[in-house]
Parts: C-alpha cells; sequence; structure tokens
C-alpha cells in the first residue's frame, strides 16, 4: 500500500486531480511541516521548514499511478540531478496521528522561487487571487 499526500493541483479540484483517479482518498485536512510557495507556473511548491503547516489530502495509490504521478512532478527514482521534485516519506498529521506517506518537495531547479503562501493551503490561495 502507497500512502501520497497531495498538497497542490493533485487535490480535488486541481487540474491535475485526474491522475488520482480510482485512487482511494483517506483524509481531507491533512497537513505536513513546511512551507508552500505559488510558482508563476500555476502550481505551488514545498520546501522543508519547522514550525509551518502545508495542508492537503491522503491518497492510497498504486504503483502505476504514483509512476506517472512522479512522471509528472519531473522526478525520476535514482538520478542524482535534474529531479524537479524529489519523492521523500513525510510525516502526515491525520485525525490527530501521524501517518507516513509519500511526498513531493522542491529542489534547487526552484532555487529562484520566494513566494510563500501564508495559509499553507493552495486550494484556498488559488481562489483568493
Amino acid at each position: 500500500m502507497n500512502l501520497l499526500f497531495v498538497y497542490g493541483t493533485l487535490r480535488k479540484g486541481g487540474s491535475n486531480a485526474g491522475f488520482l483517479k480510482g485512487a482511494e482518498c483517506i483524509g481531507v485536512g491533512c497537513a505536513v511541516e513546511g512551507e508552500l510557495h505559488a510558482t508563476p507556473y500555476g502550481y505551488p511548491i514545498a520546501r522543508n521548514k519547522k514550525g509551518q503547516f502545508i495542508q492537503g489530502e491522503l491518497y492510497i495509490v498504486s504503483v502505476n499511478m504514483l509512476k506517472a504521478i512522479d512522471r509528472l512532478e519531473g522526478y525520476e527514482e535514482g538520478r542524482q540531478e535534474g529531479n524537479e521534485y524529489e519523492r521523500i516519506v513525510m510525516d502526515v498529521v491525520h485525525k490527530d496521528e501521524v501517518v507516513q506517506a509519500y511526498g513531493y518537495i522542491a529542489t534547487d531547479f526552484f532555487q529562484h522561487i520566494s513566494n510563500p503562501i501564508k495559509s499553507g493551503d493552495w486550494i484556498t490561495y488559488v481562489k483568493e487571487n
């Protein structure tokens, strides 16, 4: 079983939500510690940062679905350089407990991006902007 935490365009109502068609959503209103940033490309990036939280959803995904999302996120397992995101195991707060799930954080590819989303919620940010 692969758990995946999503915080941006893969969330319900997001432009890439179709990638999760058939996946089981086991949690909305979940959070991971980190900082969310808006990009000029129409999607957010996440960075590790203590004391702040990113809002998202938690899914059970198949291996094939995870591979398709890896491609979407510009991530290739085992590649030392050139990934846009890294897929890592994150601690996700879900229903008053912490579970481990895959998630994607930005690499140095996005080092020029500095537009923090204070709410940590991409869907709210999109609606307000």
